[in-house]
């Protein structure tokens, strides 16, 4: 059976997952007057980048034999070529978006736009979605149906059964919080980016791939080879030097660019 607490927890992570990004987003637009552009720029972009281009190339190298032989025997070098492959098309995405989607609104506004918009759809279709997705096959499984669904394999459902029973509940909570902390990191980066674009300096774009790739690869192999909770915490201190980095930047802008100009384009 699935625990009662483990369906609570992951209500919760996918109401956080999915009612953060557009509480943020209609925050920015409305305070800041950045129009919804900047941040579908970043929805758009992350679904580009990583839902069209990157994550079906993983998904089919992980179903041919080379790829599982790869995987089971490299493992730290597959984490790292993952961490890594994700900062180079979500940094470059983020470079072109400044470049070319958002090339007349380029004011530290429209960068914390943009990051709302591209970490939110990420934490929407990764985890919000996959969470309720989740609650489904919660219940089916309660209610021992899901073993039984049509054209499904009991080789197929047992691990999905394992997981959802044996994953302790609290594990479900903290996806909802990483979400957040993986928002504050995108914002972090938006603006690096945007501030490489303005200074016209692509080092700027490489050190935020440096900072995505180690982040990820950092955190996640934290989680495998120590515990999820010591990751958690990790990205937590992540997160609130990236909310310390967005500050220091905005006074930076404000300081070269004056006041925002409140325009709702």
């Amino acid at each position: 059976m699935v625990p009662a607490l483990s369906f609570v927890f992951m209500a919760i992570s996918a109401i956080i997952s999915i009612g953060v990004p557009i509480v943020l987003a209609v925050w920015v637009m409305k305070k800041y007057k950045t129009g919804f552009w900047a941040v579908l720029s970043g929805i758009i972009v992350f679904v580009a980048v990583q839902v069209i281009f990157r994550i079906p190339l993983i998904q089919v190298f992980g179903l041919t034999d080379f790829g599982k032989a790869f995987i089971e025997n490299n493992m730290l070098l597959y984490i790292a070529i993952l961490s890594l492959s994700a900062g180079i098309v979500e940094e470059f995405g983020r470079f072109f978006a400044f470049q070319v989607m958002l090339r007349k609104k380029r004011e530290i506004r429209h960068g914390i736009a943009y990051g709302i918009g591209h970490g939110g759809v990420e934490a929407v279709l990764l985890v919000g979605i996959s969470f309720v997705a989740n609650i489904v096959v919660g219940i089916l499984i309660n209610e021992g149906v899901f073993s039984s669904l049509p054209g499904i394999g009991a080789e197929a459902i047992q691990p999905t059964i394992d997981v959802m029973v044996n994953t302790p509940s609290i594990n479900f909570l903290l996806g909802g919080f990483e979400r957040i902390f993986a928002i504050c990191l995108h914002i972090a980066l938006s603006v690096m980016v945007l501030h490489g674009v303005r200074k016209k300096k692509i080092g700027f774009t490489f050190l935020a791939i440096f900072i995505h790739g180690a982040v990820n690869f950092a955190a996640v192999c934290i989680a495998q080879y120590v515990n999820i909770y010591l990751s958690e915490a990790f990205l937590l201190i992540v997160a609130l030097s990236s909310v310390l980095y967005v500050i220091l930047m905005y006074k930076l802008f404000i300081k070269q660019d004056g006041l925002p100009q409140l325009d709702g384009c």
